[in-house]
Parts: C-alpha cells; sequence; structure tokens
C-alpha cells in the first residue's frame, strides 16, 4: 500500500471514531507505520533442537573410610534385623521395609569447609 492512500485511510479513520486530526498528522502515522512494516521480522519459531552432548562420564566418589564403616555398621544391623532390607546405592543408600512401609536411609557425610 503506497503512504497517500493509507494516509487517507488512517485519517478516514481518525475522523470515523470522532477523533480528527490533519492529513500532515496522517502522513506522519502512516509513514511511520510502513517504516514499522518494512523493518518487522517474523521470527518463525519452531522446537528446539537437542545440543549433540558426549556421554557422561560416571561421577567417581571418594569414600572415606570412616563413612564405609558406618555404612558396613549400618547395613550389618539392619539386615541381620529386618529380612526385607537392601542396598539402593553402596556407601550411601539402604533400604528397609517395616510393616508394609519403606523407609530409606541416606547417609552423607559434610565435609569442612576450607579455611580462606
Amino acid at each position: 500500500m503506497d503512504l497517500q492512500k493509507l494516509a487517507k485511510q488512517i485519517f478516514d479513520e481518525y475522523a470515523k471514531d470522532g477523533e480528527p486530526i490533519s492529513m500532515e498528522e496522517a502522513l506522519e502515522v502512516a509513514e511511520m507505520e510502513l517504516k514499522s512494516k518494512k523493518n518487522f521480522k517474523n521470527y518463525v519459531t519452531s522446537e528446539p533442537k537437542k545440543a549433540e552432548t558426549a556421554p557422561k562420564k560416571p561421577k567417581t566418589v571418594k569414600v572415606s573410610s570412616e563413612k564405609a564403616n558406618l555404612f558396613d555398621f549400618l547395613w550389618e544391623g539392619l539386615s541381620n534385623y529386618y529380612d526385607n532390607s537392601e542396598i539402593l546405592k553402596p556407601n550411601k543408600l539402604i533400604s528397609v521395609n517395616i510393616g508394609g512401609k519403606n523407609f530409606k536411609i541416606d547417609i552423607i557425610e559434610t565435609r569442612q569447609k576450607k579455611s580462606e
């Protein structure tokens, strides 16, 4: 659409709405509208592609001897007392079923903060 036709259309719309404007103002509005349409870029959104990543290496965790001893002590006591107990993660997580209810015991060693 050319500038003059758009300006006339805008002029008529404003007049119909009861807000008369001058033809110069309608030309300015039409010019801004055409510029905005000219610079408008339509970005089509599509599903994001999954980034191809290398398979993750298994995390190696150092287990202190104190934690290993505590885990073994708890496992020995629980496994002797409850028949339906199991190790879910070695040196970390034990599951025990007591009276139809499941319990998980998670052994977490907190390390001291390094002094600055």
